[in-house]
């Protein structure tokens, strides 16, 4: 208690002694060391905690965007994939595979005869390698009158599988009064295979 006493009594002694400068740099140093001290000790790592937290919130708002483009960008390429297998099917429809040929050709000479044409020669060719598919010519001289021959291509175009007329070449028969028609056409087989 004495102890108090005596402290008391100095600072009383020192407001009467000390000068206004004294006063005016203890009321100082009382205001600022405590603002000092806050702002380096609480103030600016909590600044620095603040800062570092908005980088790392702008680099996950980045990442969540990217992975939303990459959500969407996966859900239009699933719906193309869709769309392409879809187009698949139906050109696998169009295009004749390997099994079917024989009977595509046989269909296509039953086709030339049932419209009154005589089949001269029939031949395929050798096929002509394409990414994913395969052309293969088929070679046809025939004789006929004009309309068996328009009927005739008519319905080779109407067919199922793609046959599609290449070439054609028409020479008049006078003592028959008949064309004989020299053709190429071309079908396709599906391979599923890209060419090397």
């Amino acid at each position: 208690m004495e102890r108090l006493k005596d402290l008391w009594l100095k600072l009383k002694d020192w407001e009467e002694t000390a000068t206004r400068r004294e006063k005016i740099l203890l009321l100082l140093i009382s205001i600022i060391l405590p603002l000092f001290l806050y702002y380096r000790l609480y103030f600016a790592p909590l600044k620095e905690k603040i800062k570092r937290l908005e980088g790392d919130i702008k680099s996950l708002q980045s990442q969540i965007d990217m992975y939303k483009r990459i959500s969407r960008r996966y859900r239009d390429l699933e719906q193309a994939l869709k769309l392409r297998r879809v187009f698949l099917e139906e050109i696998k429809g169009i295009l004749p595979d390997e099994k079917e040929i024989p009977g595509l050709l046989k269909n296509i000479a039953q086709t030339a005869k049932k419209n009154g044409l005589a089949v001269l020669s029939f031949r395929p060719g050798s096929e002509i390698k394409r990414d994913y598919y395969n052309i293969i010519p088929l070679d046809m001289r025939f004789q006929g009158n004009y309309e068996s021959v328009m009927n005739f291509l008519n319905q080779v175009e109407e067919m199922e599988r793609l046959v599609v007329l290449n070439k054609i070449e028409f020479k008049p028969e006078p003592k028959t009064q008949t064309l004989i028609v020299s053709a190429t056409f071309h079908t396709f087989k599906y391979t599923g295979k890209k060419r090397k």
